[in-house]
């Protein structure tokens, strides 16, 4: 066999990256699904494994659905669009389950779901001037390779980004140099979008004149970054705020109503949660599995710009929220300023250093962790020498968190609940939620 020619196999099993495995284990596919008797393309060798990509299906899945984009073979963007949205989350709960059964949660709570379409409000798009074709390409890289996927619109992305695709590729087009734009960030906010322009170039008069008329037509904002982050400025409308906002209804604890709407400024370079739907559950989640009471002490931890600590701050008399980020915590405070709860604190406090980690614990009864992909290791260990008597932790890695919560029940902390998180629809990335809790520490320990 040639090293290119197609083959036929049956796939095993998925893995957590997505792929399809083989029988023998040698050969890994995308866009199959586990039972499938598939022909493949190979790509290229990896660890001794031949990557390929599936190009004919001749026994399907009962999981198998069509794609609703047409280039979501390719597309790096998602890699699941031809799995049902229920099968998905069923396998991203199967495999939090086998990292934590061990520990025997209290329970397993349903999975927080929301539309799987048009969910996304931010993202990077790649940018990619074809010589040979003399046009631009907009969108995500394909999933083995650099190349841009050429699709006239994205279905994951938020409107009015979804489709615009085209037209950023247009706008691009007719830019003086359109070879030197690397990307182009997006940012949806409840009241405005905004696109930031990468530009690694000097913009002519007829550019930003190009730059001002899409604005106008599309109704967005543009930025403009020609170096680091600390160089993005706003181009068009020239005296408008840089800041987008987002609302998340905070609910009674003894009603379940809406009760207090948090209104959450942000720029469009700063981290916010992808899926604003999942992001107001998973913060009404958060809080109803802290049980607050208003003489509770909170600590929220790694709080980026008070996207939990905000809303916690309507409960609770003190709350503080900690972040290594100098940016997010000067946006945090202001969010705090705009909600009107001068009593919600903001610290610059590294938690991946000792130093940063040696902050005093012992004030605060109950702590929220909602880490990188990295995990909360150093604080983990922290925490079993705190007054903490409830930790609710947001994780964006299974395997992170099935080694904090170690951590967490060797220090006598009990796995009281677990649920999964659909945040990111199509795509393997899994977000989690853990409560622990221990009885309160008295004088003698």
């Amino acid at each position: 066999m040639k090293r290119r020619d197609p083959l036929r196999l049956r796939v095993a099993s998925l893995q957590a990256d997505g792929y399809g495995i083989d029988e023998q284990g040698s050969v890994l596919a995308s866009g199959v699904l586990a039972g499938e008797e598939v022909t493949v393309q190979p790509i290229t060798r990896k660890r001794r494994r031949l990557i390929t990509r599936a190009i004919d299906i001749h026994e399907a899945s009962e999981d198998r659905v069509r794609p609703q984009c047409t280039a979501a073979s390719l597309c790096g963007g998602c890699s699941l669009q031809h799995m049902a949205p229920a099968a998905q989350i069923t396998m991203k709960e199967a495999r939090v389950r086998a990292l934590l059964q061990h520990l025997q949660p209290g329970q397993w709570l349903p999975p927080l779901t929301a539309n799987v379409w048009g969910y996304r409000r931010k993202a990077r798009l790649g940018v990619r001037y074809v010589s040979k074709r003399d046009e631009v390409l907009v969108g995500f890289r394909e999933q083995h390779g650099g190349f841009i996927v050429d699709t006239d619109r994205c279905w994951t992305m938020a409107d009015p980004v979804g489709v615009l695709l085209k037209p950023l590729a247009g706008l691009v087009e007719s830019l003086s140099e359109p070879s030197k734009v690397p990307q182009i960030e997006v940012a949806v906010g409840d009241d405005k979008t905004a696109l930031v322009v990468r530009h690694l170039f000097e913009l002519t008069y007829q550019d930003r004149d190009v730059l001002t008329r899409f604005a106008e037509s599309h109704h967005v904002d543009v930025f403009l970054q020609p170096e680091g982050p600390e160089t993005c400025a706003r181009h068009w409308p020239e005296d408008a705020s840089d800041l987008l906002h987002y609302s998340v209804h905070v609910l009674d604890p003894e009603s379940g109503n809406p009760d207090t709407v948090i209104r959450m400024a942000f720029h469009p370079l700063d981290f916010v949660q992808v899926n604003a739907a999942i992001n107001r559950q998973l913060i009404a989640e958060v809080i109803r599995l802290l049980e607050l009471e208003r003489c509770d002490r909170v600590l929220d931890t790694f709080c980026g710009i008070g996207n939990i600590t905000i809303p916690i701050g309507a409960h609770c008399d003190e709350v503080v929220g900690v972040e290594s980020v100098a940016m997010s915590i000067g946006r945090a405070r202001y969010n705090a300023r705009l909600n009107h709860l001068p009593h919600v604190r903001f610290e610059v406090v590294d938690l991946y250093s000792d130093q940063g980690v040696a902050i005093s614990l012992s004030p605060y009864n109950k702590v929220v962790l909602d880490p990188p992909r990295t995990g909360a290791e150093l604080l983990c260990k922290s925490l079993a020498d705190s007054d903490a008597e409830t930790i609710v932790y947001v994780s964006c890695n299974p395997v992170t968190l099935a080694r904090d919560a170690n951590l967490l029940t060797d220090a006598g902390f009990c796995l009281d609940s677990a649920r999964v998180v659909d945040m990111f629809p199509h795509t393997t990335h899994v977000e989690s939620i853990a409560r622990f809790t221990r009885p309160k520490r008295t004088a003698h320990g």
